[in-house]
């Protein structure tokens, strides 16, 4: 607030000024300037981050690598006593999520804390620490096995052996220390061979786990598409998950699984080349400066921890987008501002003021994200009571809520598309010119979004519009082409219409999208997309009015399988459909129906001179 900011004399500057400023300019292009709104917030939080261990010098370390060995516990109790619970109940295979959104997130984090509470152990001189110490590592190490998460658990590994050659090669501990580390190693791995079945068990059959490397193979090509659509400015920072459904090869995903490949899509191929060369040269940097035993002896330990953790992130990038993950993002932000704090020394001559306008410049941008984050904060906390009031069949206090948060945040198409709908249903007669103009408003907000034509075909057919609702369904395919739901709504409505030979053409184009990567590989192969039944049941119906009836009665077995396979998943994973939102009641429903004309179907065909 003085106006000033002091900035190390590092080469390494430029270059994430480069990336900064590439970055900022991957905003002005955005397709969702909501999402990219939320993903700038994160980036400036972790810049602050990054900054302060920066500028703290010889404090760094331990503050640091304590922040992240508390925080490693406290997740790994958290999934320790998740995993208890589901053990007691016999589910011994359960895969840990702790505080986490999946468990491969949860297996990033401990990557990071690992070696810092490894650095801990080795630098502490009391046994009484040591002894609490070594209980935490231990129990992070477990719970890293109890995340099932193969790329997370070898990333780990990766971090923990980084870190030992860093710390020999650094001299950061003595033989006290050496047998710290293999006294907590040896009791870890014991324990977690007992214990990690989750991780056992998919390493011993990786084909169990459903195509998931095969699916983010055809999730790195579409990303990959992606980046080359927009090469230099990118999709917009947070905008992947309503980018991608044009260039899906496998299905839709929320994240690329991979950090370098999301960075380069969102934000331009140049922004995410400067930015990683940066990350990486910093590392590199330090890694050598650690070598020749240049760095404070006392600090050798901090910075191997953060040697470590930055090789087993390096490393889990490649396969999942942990960045995209705000406490993984501010732990690469510390650890990386501790690797700088090691390269620039710990004298002020390293450093140099800038002018005022530096100062004031990010006195303006930090103000600026503090509003925006506030905004932002209200906005979700009126959203998250509308969705309450909607589970509840409040919809008059639910319409409230979104009003009040689309009013904290404009930009928040969640809510305008909400308020929007509640509009159209409450209006006599068709759909109004003022609700269609609203829509095409929102439409601009996120013009890649296939959800906002899709909301507004329903809402047409619901209104008796059904040549308006098939335009809304023909933008949204052009925008997810293979959405097998879309081509079914869309179907079902030319069928309606009288217009069969157009929707056997779309039945058709369904079971091609089934026999693809689209409907063979999926990330979770126990979910089974129960749409592709009524393009069976109905190509039968086809040719069965050919008098065809062997082939008929093959596409009515194909979707009585589906069908019935439909039924077993949700009854043996009620709670990982749910909580993934692949339960849709009401389609459930009609493909109950659906079930018992097709065996009605099959029934008949099999009866003498049927």
């Amino acid at each position: 607030m003085r106006g000033r900011a002091e900035l190390p004399r590092a080469w390494w500057i430029s270059l994430i000024a480069a990336a900064a400023l590439l970055t900022l300019v991957s905003f002005f292009f955005t397709v969702s300037a909501g999402r990219s709104i939320f993903r700038g917030l994160s980036l400036v939080s972790a810049g602050v981050v990054f900054g302060a261990v920066l500028t703290s010098r010889r404090e760094a370390g331990p503050v640091v690598c304590a922040a992240l060995a508390i925080a490693g516990l406290g997740v790994s109790a958290a999934g320790a006593n998740e995993y208890a619970v589901h053990a007691r109940a016999g589910d011994t295979a359960w895969r840990v999520f702790s505080t986490f959104f999946n468990p491969g997130f949860l297996s990033g984090f401990l990557a990071f804390s690992i070696p810092a509470t490894l650095a801990l152990l080795v630098a502490v001189k009391e046994r009484g620490a040591a002894l609490g110490l070594g209980f935490a590592a231990v129990l992070q190490i477990v719970a890293l096995s109890l995340t099932g998460a193969r790329a997370g658990v070898l990333a780990g590994a990766l971090g923990v052996a980084v870190f030992a050659a860093a710390v020999l090669l650094g001299r950061g501990c003595g033989a006290q220390g050496w047998r710290r580390i293999a006294l907590t190693l040896l009791a870890a791995v014991a324990i977690a061979a007992v214990v990690g079945r989750p991780t056992g068990e998919r390493v011993a059959s990786p084909q169990g786990e459903g195509h998931s490397f095969a699916f983010r193979k055809y999730t790195w090509a579409a990303t990959a598409r992606m980046a080359a659509a927009r090469p230099w400015t990118g999709f917009g920072p947070g905008s992947y998950e309503v980018a991608m459904q044009r260039y899906a090869v496998a299905g839709y995903t929320r994240l690329a699984h991979s950090n370098y490949l999301q960075a380069a899509a969102e934000s331009g191929i140049p922004a995410a080349v400067l930015g990683f060369a940066a990350w990486f040269a910093i590392a590199t940097a330090s890694a050598v400066r650690l070598a020749r035993r240049s760095a404070a002896r006392e600090s050798a330990a901090y910075v191997s921890a953060a040697l470590g953790a930055s090789a087993a992130t390096a490393a889990r990038g490649l396969f999942d987008s942990d960045w995209w993950c705000l406490p993984i993002l501010l732990s690469v932000a510390a650890v990386t501002g501790l690797l700088a704090a090691c390269l620039t020394g710990d004298g002020p001559k390293h450093g140099r003021r800038s002018g005022a306008a530096a100062g004031w410049s990010l006195a303006a941008v930090g103000t600026a994200a503090l509003v925006l984050a506030e905004m932002c904060l209200l906005s979700l906390t009126h959203q998250t009571r509308a969705e309450e009031y909607e589970r509840t069949g409040d919809w008059l206090a639910a319409g409230e809520q979104w009003a009040e948060s689309a009013r904290k945040a404009p930009w928040n198409v969640r809510a305008r598309q909400r308020i929007a709908e509640y509009g159209a249903v409450s209006e006599e007669g068709t759909v109004s010119e003022s609700t269609l103009r609203e829509f095409a408003r929102i439409q601009k907000l996120e013009p890649t979004n296939p959800k906002i034509p899709t909301s507004l075909a329903d809402l047409l057919l619901q209104k008796g519009q059904p040549e308006e609702a098939l335009k809304q369904y023909g933008e949204a395919r052009k925008l997810d082409p293979l959405s097998p739901r879309l081509l079914l709504d869309e179907a079902r409505l030319l069928e309606s219409l009288g217009r069969k030979k157009e929707a056997l053409a779309l039945w058709r184009e369904m079971t091609r999208v089934e026999d693809g990567p689209y409907g063979q590989v999926r990330a979770i192969p126990q979910i089974v997309d129960v749409t592709y039944a009524w393009a069976h049941a109905a190509l039968g119906d086809d040719l069965e009015a050919r008098r065809e009836r062997g082939r008929a009665v093959e596409e009515w077995r194909k979707a009585a399988d589906l069908l019935q396979r439909r039924e077993e998943s949700i009854k043996e994973m009620r709670p990982v459909l749910e909580a993934a939102g692949a339960l849709d009641p009401e389609l459930d429903e009609q493909a109950a129906d659906l079930l018992d004309d097709v065996r009605r179907k099959i029934a008949s065909a099999a009866k003498p001179g049927g």
